[in-house]
C-alpha cells in the first residue's frame, strides 16, 4: 500500500454561503429568479443533466458565487415545487 493518499494536503474548507448575503438586494433577487428559471425547467422537462451543469456554472460565474451554493438554491428550488405539487394533487385528489 502507498502512502500517497496520507501525504496528500488537506483538503480545502468548505465554502461559506455568507456571499449571498453580501451580494446587493438587486442582484440577489436577480440571482434567485436566474435559479427559479432554471429549476422549473428542469422539474418540467427532461433535460440532459449536462445542460443543467452548464446553466448552473453560468449563473455562478455571472452572479460571482460558488457553484455549489447555486446547487444548493436550484435543489430547494425543485425540492419546493415538488411539495407544491404534491400538495396541489393532494388537495384535488388525484
Amino acid at each position: 500500500m502507498t502512502t500517497t493518499l496520507l501525504d496528500r494536503p488537506p483538503a480545502p474548507a468548505a465554502p461559506t454561503y455568507d456571499v449571498l448575503f453580501l451580494l446587493a438586494e438587486r442582484d440577489r433577487a436577480d440571482l434567485w429568479r436566474a435559479v427559479d428559471r432554471v429549476a422549473g425547467a428542469a422539474f418540467c422537462n427532461n433535460l440532459d443533466p449536462t445542460v443543467v451543469t452548464f446553466t448552473r456554472r453560468r449563473i455562478a460565474d455571472h452572479f460571482g458565487v460558488a457553484d455549489d451554493l447555486v446547487d444548493v438554491m436550484v435543489t430547494t428550488q425543485l425540492v419546493s415545487l415538488t411539495g407544491r405539487l404534491s400538495r396541489e394533487l393532494g388537495a384535488s385528489g388525484h
